[in-house]
């Protein structure tokens, strides 16, 4: 892990950048205590709805046959009850 200060993020932080988008993580320092830690945001990954179904077939579970009840919006006191 690379560590800079904070005066050299302030006037490097294009190429600290680039280097995160690489993969790498900057550590940033003030006064040589760590302040922040750069590194790249993770991509989410798409859904896979064919595995959520496999799983839930392989479990008996009939997804295709969920019912809202009718009182699904009625307000409950504090116990859950009418």
């Amino acid at each position: 892990m690379r560590t800079v200060s904070v005066t050299d993020a302030k006037a490097r932080l294009p190429a600290l950048l680039r280097e995160a988008e690489k993969g790498k993580t900057i550590l940033i320092c003030r006064d040589g205590k760590p302040v922040a830690k750069l590194s790249a945001v993770g991509t989410a990954r798409p859904i896979d709805w064919d595995a959520g179904r496999r799983y839930m077939k392989e479990r008996g579970i009939d997804w295709t046959k969920f019912e809202v009840p009718a009182d699904f919006d009625i307000a409950r006191g504090a116990d859950g009850l009418e």
